[in-house]
């Protein structure tokens, strides 16, 4: 899968109450992002991306860059921790955003995901067409 836009999330993988309110949550996170970031990137992973019925989370890889003015040190804004589970790489001014390849890089050698024995490919990561 290519890429998808959060109606195309809802339609496929929002299928039920449970999956219906991660979703929810997700968007309410989602928001908070755009108003903290610019050139926002988002890809997403996980068993949300499946047919499980009551997947725990929402894994999420986000990039972007800090709006002028943002206070240090930079914190992304959380509501729901337990239920959308966030990998961010921030960015200052100039230079480039972190690619999909380096996030999926960066979670695989996150000493927390070795410990836990989670790794991911690219190959099961989708971008969020925002």
């Amino acid at each position: 899968m290519a890429g998808v836009s959060l109606d195309q999330l809802e339609q496929q993988f929002a299928v039920n109450t449970h999956r219906m309110g991660l979703l929810t949550k997700f968007k309410d996170e989602l928001l908070d992002w755009q108003a903290y970031l610019t050139e926002l990137r988002i890809w997403l992973f996980g068993s949300y991306l499946t047919d499980k019925d009551q997947p725990g989370d929402i894994d999420v890889l986000l990039a972007g860059r800090l709006k002028p003015g943002t206070p240090l040190p930079p914190k992304l804004p959380r509501k729901y921790r337990d239920d959308i589970h966030v990998m961010p790489e921030l960015r200052f001014g100039i230079g480039e955003l972190a690619s999909k390849e380096q996030l999926v890089q960066k979670f695989n050698e996150d000493e927390g995901n070795m410990n836990r024995g989670i790794q991911i490919s690219v190959h099961q990561v989708i971008d969020l067409l925002l």
